[in-house]
């Protein structure tokens, strides 16, 4: 019997196949949960890429699309190669695992003791392995206060003899199970650790040394396989003890500018892809923290034109942008756009920035963002305010903008009362773009103006800090 079939149907067979078949591929993690607590965990389970940037408001940590198919499992989407990603649970501490798409794994939820807030997951299946090392890996934190550390040479073989201790607690962990990508993973964040200590441990012992003498680039960040180091530039562990050693490396000469001797250093000590994040969070913490001197910016924008469009990554290119954007804020005036933002006064009645900043006509001014949920906001306060009275008997004015909803004026007020602030709280739709205008990500924030209205500091020091009095030295003596 011959078998006919209308070629319409035919493409729609194929097609239903296509369609089934992309979405069972290659991208998907699947996960069987079986939830000993509540019974319904598996749908509150939270996956997460964290940002590389150090700057929530260029890139945002991306989250993992996660939803229980026909059968009650978990499908995962959007993964497109091995990737540290980050699982979170309400009231549960985050652990990492290393997924790779096409993983179908069995996950065991259960209580860890008496108590419901402590739980224990247990991955199963194949490369399950990749997922059960948060015991490993919270036990290579190197926390241990290391006693008599006066130099140097005591102080590295101390870390080096965790070091030793840590690589065999890794070597043991793989003895039943190999699994030599996770192996290499480990080593390498247990050496980058390592490092960390050594830089805080020197600091706080006041501590010098060369680093040179102790090849630390080699011994604590040694060359590994290109897919290894593309998954390390997205460990947050790692690329923050990569920048401590990239400003170890770069004090040897405090005279030449900041920016300049750090990528000369970055150049020359780090290879891609590592390399090329190192050079454009240096570059954006420079174009955030840079003075308002002239020969300064102008640095940092010939450092923008010889590596835009040059660093590999689009998120690294990117942030090179946003940090141009930023340093060439300074010595600007405010546009209009800014100045007639809408705020509300203490009392509740609406204010135009315009207005809030005529009041100190021919001053300079501190903005001091805050909000009565930031801790630290509410702590500078109390703990900066000696410095913040000498600013001010030097002619410098303070503004504070509350980040305050609705709901919180009556809280809100009690701290302008209690602390005899000249607050004003920043309007709901004027905040995206107030705060994009000046990239503020987090909060407290500080940012100079001087008597011209002009931009001079987008990113002071905290009040409480060192650098805070220089910092209004600074801006007292370019008021014209």
């Amino acid at each position: 019997m011959k078998l006919v079939v209308n070629r319409h149907i035919l493409f729609i067979i194929i097609m239903t196949l296509a369609i089934v078949n992309h979405s069972m591929g290659q991208g998907n993690v699947t996960l069987s949960i079986q939830d000993n607590v509540e019974g319904k965990l598996k749908t509150s389970l939270n996956f997460i890429i964290e940002s590389k940037l150090f700057e929530p408001l260029v890139e945002k940590p991306s989250k993992l699309s996660a939803s229980l198919n026909a059968v009650g499992n978990l499908n995962i989407t959007g993964l497109k190669k091995v990737t540290v990603v980050t699982c979170a649970l309400s009231n549960q501490l985050p652990f990492q695992v290393l997924m790779s798409p096409g993983d179908s794994l069995g996950l065991v939820i259960s209580s860890n003791g008496d108590s419901k807030n402590r739980l224990s997951f247990t991955f199963t299946g194949k490369n399950a392995i990749r997922y059960n090392f948060k015991s490993l890996r919270d036990s290579l934190l190197m926390t241990k206060k290391l006693k008599n550390v006066n130099s140097a040479e005591a102080l590295f073989k101390a870390v080096d003899s965790i070091d030793a201790k840590n690589n065999k607690l890794i070597d043991t962990y793989f003895e039943i199970e190999k699994d030599q990508f996770l192996y290499d993973y480990l080593y390498a964040i247990n050496k980058a650790r390592a490092f960390v200590v050594i830089y805080n441990e020197a600091k706080n012992n006041r501590i010098s040394f060369e680093p040179k003498d102790f090849n630390i680039i080699n011994k604590y960040f040694p060359k590994t396989e290109k897919h290894l180091e593309e998954l390390l530039v997205t460990t947050n562990d790692y690329v923050y003890s990569m920048k401590l050693a990239s400003q170890i490396l770069s004090d040897r000469k405090p005279n030449e500018n900041t920016l300049l001797r750090k990528t000369k250093v970055i150049d020359s000590a780090f290879r891609s892809p590592l390399k090329n994040i190192l050079l454009a969070n240096s570059y954006y913490k420079y174009s955030n923290s840079s003075s308002s001197n002239e020969k300064g910016i102008e640095i940092g924008n010939n450092w923008y034109r010889k590596y835009k469009d040059k660093l590999g990554d689009s998120s690294y290119n990117n942030f090179i942008d946003q940090g141009y954007y930023i340093a060439n804020l300074i010595n600007k005036n405010l546009p209009d756009s800014i100045l007639n933002l809408s705020f509300f006064s203490s009392e509740n009645k609406p204010i135009k920035l315009r207005e809030i900043l005529s009041k100190y006509n021919n001053s300079a001014i501190v903005l001091d963002h805050w909000a009565t949920w930031c801790g630290p906001c509410i702590f500078e306060f109390k703990a900066g305010n000696e410095n913040v009275r000498q600013a001010q008997v030097k002619g410098v004015k303070f503004i504070y903008i509350s980040l305050d909803l609705d709901s919180k004026v009556s809280q809100m007020n009690k701290l302008i009362k209690e602390y005899d602030l000249d607050s004003y709280r920043l309007d709901k739709k004027s905040t995206s773009a107030y705060s994009k205008y000046f990239n503020i990500g987090e909060i407290p924030r500080y940012i100079s103006l001087n008597s011209l209205g002009e931009v001079k500091n987008i990113n002071l020091p905290r009040p409480s800090s060192r650098e805070f009095p220089q910092a209004m030295k600074t801006l007292s003596s370019e008021t014209k």
